[in-house]
């Protein structure tokens, strides 16, 4: 069994919600496990799963149930990486508010599928990767919430070449609309650091990708160089709880108001509390190297759990591996 299928099981989040109800510690855990028949393996993979349930319920699921008539609350398919790179409901419920009501979207790099959840109903969505793994989850979870979602495996870049919006359609074959993305990130195994620039793909390569839609918004680190981000463009801050937890830039039909830049403190029910603007100036994006140090490091930019930096790591061995790729690495 595929490990996806043996955590959508329902043999297996039966268990999984008895035992988060009964509040078992590890041990009672694994004993009960064995004692079902898992292999250690299998075990190995429910109790890591066991840990993310709690964490996937606050951040996308407070207050919702299973879609399955059961008394199960929802359970959604994740790794640690793609539970903790993705768009939380408070944010993902006010960029709601940024789309159509209807078209269609292709979700480019859709890991678990977080900047699909709270999609407008109207919206086709289509989710993109390379990695089939977080094509399963996003088919899962997308189902979850009750939207239908199709996924193709494949370069983003490439789904956006063939996409281009001003060619006309060959027979048979629709355009996409729009567009979204959240870059993958390098990770240093162990450790939960990011190389601002080291996205995959990249701004640039973002940028061209948005030449083939007639709009769409890009996810970046809260610490990106503003100076990078090309003009005709919308710059948003979001945050809440006190911490600014991402840089989105829209593209397009979907920059109201290109060459501004706002901040947003957006509340739990993803309703604004307080909203800043100003026309964009360049002057003001110009950092000296001790200044950009600091905001590349500053942990609050999001949350406690995050350092960013503008410069890769130095080499580690075997522990510098790259997660959650949607653009193959150039030659």
């Amino acid at each position: 069994m595929e490990p996806w299928d043996l955590l959508a099981s329902d043999s297996v989040q039966d268990f999984v919600e008895q035992a988060l109800s009964k509040k078992m510690d590890a041990l009672q855990v694994s004993t009960a496990l064995n004692k079902a028949g898992y292999s250690n393996e299998d075990r190995a993979a429910i109790m890591d799963y066991m840990a993310l349930v709690p964490k996937f319920r606050e951040k996308f699921c407070s207050g919702k149930k299973a879609n399955n008539g059961t008394a199960r609350g929802v359970f959604l398919l994740c790794d640690k990486l793609a539970l903790e790179q993705s768009t939380a409901q408070d944010i993902g419920r006010w960029k709601a508010a940024l789309w159509p009501s209807e078209g269609s979207v292709n979700d480019l790099c859709c890991g678990m599928g977080g900047d699909s959840f709270f999609l407008p109903a109207g919206l086709k969505v289509t989710g993109v990767d390379l990695d089939e793994n977080r094509l399963a989850m996003y088919r899962h979870n997308l189902k979850a919430f009750g939207k239908d979602a199709s996924t193709k495996c494949a370069d983003v870049r490439d789904v956006a070449r063939e996409n281009d919006i001003k060619m006309p359609a060959s027979a048979g074959m629709t355009k996409t609309d729009y567009f979204t993305i959240d870059p993958a990130r390098r990770a240093i195994e162990g450790e939960n650091q990011r190389d601002l620039r080291n996205l995959t793909p990249t701004l640039e390569e973002v940028v061209e990708i948005s030449r083939h839609y007639k709009g769409g918004m890009a996810k970046l680190p809260p610490g990106y160089p503003p100076a990078e981000i090309p003009d005709n463009t919308e710059i948003l801050y979001l945050g809440g709880h006190g911490d600014c937890r991402e840089c989105l830039v829209l593209f397009g039909e979907l920059a109201k108001h290109p060459d501004t830049v706002r901040a947003v403190i957006v509340d739990k029910n993803g309703d604004t509390v307080a909203e800043w603007s100003r026309k964009r100036d360049r002057s003001l994006e110009t950092l000296d190297d001790d200044l950009q140090e600091k905001l590349d490091r500053n942990d609050s930019l999001e949350g406690k759990d995050r350092t960013y930096r503008t410069e890769r790591p130095a080499p580690r061995g075997d522990r510098q591996v790259h997660r959650g790729t949607c653009a193959r690495a150039h030659p």
